[in-house]
């Protein structure tokens, strides 16, 4: 009987551990909006659309941008062991590979730092993702 117990236990460790696994269900879309808006909320939408307008006008490309029009600011917060090494260099080989503008901060695990990086980019006019 102790065998069928053991084997009972592995059994629903196995499952749970497959339950565990298991990828999120994907979110479904939010309803439309209802037709009926407030004109408050019309008059609105051009607002929005010209803050939009305002965004994409800071890329020259916009909005047809491949990736050698890009600059992305990297920031690491430090290096952690092996793995962080990996992703980093994984991060420049691919960069690389696509032919996009990698731009490197290591925050040496400062948090200081980090935020010095973070603003960095974005006082950098260059840095546009």
């Amino acid at each position: 009987m102790s065998h069928l117990k053991k084997l009972l236990f592995l059994f629903v460790v196995a499952a749970m551990i497959l339950t565990a696994c298991q990828s999120a269900p994907a979110e479904e879309p939010a309803a439309p909006a209802e037709e009926e808006a407030a004109p408050a909320e019309e008059e609105a939408a051009p607002a929005e659309e010209e803050v939009e307008e305002e965004a994409a006008a800071g890329m020259a490309c916009s909005p047809d941008c491949a990736y050698g029009d890009l600059v992305v600011g990297f920031l690491q917060t430090g290096s952690e062991g092996g793995w962080r090494a990996a992703n980093t260099a994984s991060f420049k080989e691919t960069a690389e590979q696509i032919g996009l503008t990698l731009k490197f901060y290591d925050s040496q695990n400062d948090l200081a730092k980090q935020v010095a990086g973070f603003q960095q980019f974005i006082q950098d006019p260059e840095v546009n993702v």
